[in-house]
């Protein structure tokens, strides 16, 4: 079961990329964390993990 915000996460994907709510759901499994489907609400901004490493272009 999922709740009305991970309802509304695949109601999004389904409207913005048209593949089917099978599709966005194993597009979420792959892409969102592991408990999104238990989410109830979008996570904040320092609870999401992204990390940024040193590049060619630090040097300009």
């Amino acid at each position: 079961m999922m709740t009305e915000y991970a309802l509304s996460l695949i109601d999004y994907l389904e409207l913005h990329y048209g593949d089917g709510q099978l599709l966005a759901e194993l597009y979420a499994d792959e892409n969102f964390s592991p408990d999104w489907r238990d989410r109830v609400e979008q996570p904040l901004a320092f609870d999401s993990g992204f990390s940024v490493t040193e590049g060619d272009d630090d040097d300009h």
